[in-house]
């Protein structure tokens, strides 16, 4: 069995890491604002529009779409849990770059000969623990393990 070395880790391991957690922190910012957006132009909706919900043909039924719109759009942010996980992913970017750059230019705990063992181990114990809160969250969720939620290994 070949070993690999700093360089590969950081690019097999490291790199392609960093880049999928940047898509999906993206991907759940954008769900996460563009449905809190639609909440508030829902909301928006029903207050302008209730002082002529008479006047206007089918207002009445209007507006109580609105509201179950802004019911349903809530309701699916939070399952979806897009806030925490573009929160999580993000962080956990910034702590790989972290502990990449800190690697590659010798600063400590980096700065000796030895220390790819070292980095392997921290980047490894991140990436675990980053598992363990996102199968807690799925667990409280009542979801389980959902295939395709999350691709920290």
């Amino acid at each position: 069995m070949d070993l690999i070395n700093a360089d590969q880790y950081i690019h097999e391991r490291i790199d392609k890491q960093i880049t999928w957690l940047v898509r999906e922190s993206q991907r759940n910012k954008s769900h996460y604002i563009n449905g809190r957006l639609l909440e508030i132009a829902l909301g928006t909706i029903i207050t302008v529009s209730a002082p002529i919900v008479s006047a206007v043909p089918y207002g009445a039924q209007l507006i109580a779409i609105a509201g179950g719109g802004v019911a349903i759009t809530g309701a699916i942010t939070t399952l979806n849990g897009n806030q925490e996980n573009w929160l999580r992913y993000r962080n956990l970017e910034e702590n790989l770059k972290r502990e990449k750059f800190l690697f590659i230019t010798g600063t400590p705990p980096y700065g000796n000969v030895d220390s790819f063992p070292q980095l392997v181990q921290k980047v490894e114990s991140l990436m675990l623990d980053e598992r363990t809160n996102w199968s807690k969250q799925m667990i409280s969720q009542g979801k389980g393990e959902t295939v395709g939620t999350s691709n920290v290994e």
